[in-house]
């Protein structure tokens, strides 16, 4: 296990987004860096199997907090749960939440934020 943990995640629709974020850690050796870890919304995931093999960890996301959302999307749990990522993967010193539409086009912009 690495120091640093890049922690992503999206649903189903919003899943070629997240693989192009996955393919740019991996294009630019940012996964020597750091383990990427997970978020799962979905009931069914069966389409991370195809990048499985870059991801350090998966955790499924629930709702910590009580909210109440006139339409509550499972999504949500991507908002919600970012100031819980420790509890979800804990044993990390750094902790960097990347949007699943980003795209990393150098592995210094990781190290950067490290230090």
């Amino acid at each position: 296990m690495k120091k640093t943990a890049i922690i992503s995640g999206a649903d189903k629709k919003y899943y070629p987004f997240l693989k192009n974020l996955i393919l740019s850690l991996e294009k630019t050796n940012s996964l020597e860096i750091a383990d990427l870890c997970i978020l799962d919304v979905e009931d069914e995931s069966s389409y991370l199997k195809e990048v499985s093999n870059y991801i350090h960890k998966i955790e499924k996301a629930k709702f910590s907090l009580k909210l109440s959302f006139s339409d509550k999307k499972e999504w949500f749990k991507l908002l919600t749960e970012r100031p819980f990522i420790k509890d979800y993967f804990p044993g990390f010193e750094n902790y960097i939440w990347l949007d699943a539409d980003t795209e990393v086009l150098d592995s210094n912009g990781i190290k950067n934020l490290i230090e």
